[in-house]
């Protein structure tokens, strides 16, 4: 989605997947980007969850909004017994046993539109 414009960008941001697309059919590192000249503000409630836990996190940049969709993870160290506790790169002190590397980049290319 691009607009040639400068985006003002409030209230509420709706996500409508095609109705043959799976929510779970989604890949952890799916992202939407919408384009613009110039933006400012920020779009008020976040998207909801999908109903396997992740969501979509919306980053603001100067000229475009990107949408990435991921897990939330949490820090938790050493206290499920499987972490050092100290190291951030290591998966096994993340909620989820799993850690991103920093600006994973992927290009998915499926159906949805922006409301």
């Amino acid at each position: 989605m691009s607009a040639s414009q400068t985006a003002s960008l409030d209230g509420k941001l709706q996500l409508i997947l095609s109705s043959s697309l799976a929510e779970s059919s989604l890949p952890d590192n799916a992202s939407l980007t919408m384009l613009t000249a110039a933006n400012s503000g920020q779009f008020a409630e976040p998207l909801p969850r999908l109903e396997d836990g992740r969501a979509f996190v919306a980053r603001y940049d100067s000229n475009q909004v990107v949408l990435q969709l991921g897990r939330k993870a949490v820090w938790d160290g050493n206290t499920d017994g499987d972490g050092d506790g100290i190291t951030w790169e290591m998966a096994t002190n993340w909620s989820n046993n799993q850690v991103r590397g920093p600006r994973t980049a992927s290009r998915s290319h499926w159906m949805a539109s922006l409301m």
